[in-house]
């Protein structure tokens, strides 16, 4: 099956999206998109499927997907969520590896992040202290606005790039 290019909504003026969503399945079918994204699955049961991994969803994981990576993420149906109503609940940020700039991430200060994000082509899921201190962020950023929240995405790259 051919991935199938995802259109982010977002503003011209914006470098970052986070939303929060929460529907009764994934709405994507097998995708792709010029964005890096990190997501948090709050609450699910299912299948992921990024580049030639699958593995089933679990709860309060952590994962970023390279630019251009397919993936799909699919909620199993015979298996509600602890509410019984099988709602999937995700957190996600979304951004262009360019929205600080061309060479921004290529700056001596941040070829940490810029290794992440090399690496992030394959998929990585973060556990542990790691991803429950970006959930806290993550969250922040989500309730946020001005530039705090982009130094807190910021904030997230680097702890990221820092971890195993």
């Amino acid at each position: 099956m051919k991935p199938v290019l995802e259109h982010l909504p977002k503003d011209a003026e914006e470098g970052f999206v986070v939303k929060y969503f929460q529907y009764n399945y994934y709405p994507t079918p097998w995708h792709f998109h010029p964005e890096v994204e990190l997501f948090c699955c709050i609450e699910a049961k299912g299948t992921n499927f990024i580049g030639n991994y699958v593995h089933p969803i679990e709860n309060g994981e952590l994962i970023l997907i390279g630019k251009n990576l397919p993936h799909l993420r699919q909620r199993d149906k015979a298996h509600p969520d602890a509410s019984g109503t099988g709602t999937t609940r995700t957190l996600e940020l979304k951004f262009k590896e360019d929205f600080l700039g061309e060479d921004f991430f290529t700056l001596k200060e941040f070829s940490h992040i810029e290794a992440l994000l090399k690496r992030a082509q394959r998929g990585i899921k973060f556990h542990g202290p790691v991803r429950d201190r970006v959930l806290t962020i993550l969250n922040r950023v989500n309730a946020g606005a001005g530039i705090a929240v982009l130094m807190d995405v910021l904030s997230i790259l680097d702890i990221l790039a820092h971890s195993d």
